[in-house]
């Protein structure tokens, strides 16, 4: 009888001619075959990748980093940096939450448990378009998806590892290397919202660069792609939401404990202890007043007559 396991297919494809899909959706759409007309790229990012493996009801630190660009909606009439929409879940520690947090770009982020990462990827990647998966080295993050339960029947994936090879003259750059050799704007790798992001620019800036002689050939460049690299190109937040927040939450602290020191101060002094005198009070402490006035005016005229003596 025969024993041997025979070998599984893989129900996703890391496509080999990724440049010429990449292509054909940054391409004019009516060049382009209909599957890439109406395109979403989805990059994804897992940090601490082992620790998907096993029992996923542990407590472990780990962020799933997800950036969404559906090519339906790039037109002038929106923001380059509103067309990117990036997500950062986390799970595991606070520690481990609040450093994610400070360093995250692009929005808050989620804190989740991880049994509930499948769940938030399904919510965010639609069934009913074509979806095509992008990553830096994107074999770790299939390898987590799978061993996670996503479904990753006949998806396309295109890595911007491979794909550098194609386009520069350099081979197994790290995802900041790539992002300095197109001069893209980053900021906070290894995180893994800011990952996913960064690695979505660098895909359509490889694609743009590719695209560049085939373009000027034809007498200039296409709106679209010039779309495509202002959205690559669009600032990133000189700070982070979290941080930011940080930042207000301290300065409300400290103009806080201000506001109490001050009124602490405030509460020693005579004018503010002049408000609980019974009437009694009141009237002796005025008619001191009056005599220590009285007593200064005697002493001036004094002090003048012996003067003009």
């Amino acid at each position: 009888m025969e024993d041997q396991v025979r070998k599984r297919e893989p129900t996703y494809q890391i496509v080999k001619n990724g440049l010429e899909i990449l292509l054909q959706i940054l391409g004019p759409k009516e060049e382009a075959p209909l599957r890439y007309q109406d395109t979403i790229l989805v990059a994804i990012d897992f940090e601490n990748n082992i620790q998907f493996r096993g029992d996923l009801s542990r407590n472990v630190d780990t962020q799933l980093g997800l950036a969404i660009l559906d090519t339906r909606d790039i037109s002038t009439a929106t923001s380059p940096e509103k067309l990117i929409s990036t997500y950062n879940f986390v799970t595991g520690s606070p520690k481990y939450y609040r450093k994610a947090m400070l360093k995250f770009l692009f929005r808050k982020p989620v804190w989740i448990k991880l049994d509930e990462v499948l769940d938030q990827i399904k919510a965010l990647i639609p069934t009913d378009r074509n979806v095509i998966l992008v990553g830096h080295d994107i074999r770790h993050e299939v390898h987590v998806l799978s061993n996670i339960g996503f479904n990753l029947q006949g998806l396309q994936c295109l890595d911007t590892f491979r794909i550098t090879g194609q386009v520069l003259p350099h081979f197994s750059l790290t995802l900041g290397e790539l992002l300095t050799e197109l001069g893209c704007p980053y900021s906070w790798l290894h995180n893994g919202g800011n990952d996913a992001n960064f690695t979505l620019r660098a895909l359509l800036l490889l694609g743009i660069k590719a695209s560049q002689d085939q373009a000027e050939a034809k007498g200039g460049r296409d709106e679209k792609l010039q779309l495509m690299e202002e959205v690559a190109r669009s600032p990133i937040p000189s700070i982070s939401p979290g941080e930011a927040e940080l930042v207000a939450q301290e300065k409300a602290s400290a103009a806080e404990k201000r506001a109490v020191k001050t009124a602490k101060r405030f509460k020693n002094t005579r004018k503010y202890q002049s408000r609980f005198w019974s009437a009694e009070k009141q009237a002796e402490i005025r008619a001191e007043r009056t005599a220590m006035r009285l007593a200064k005016a005697e002493l001036s005229l004094e002090h003048n007559d012996n003067v003009t003596r």
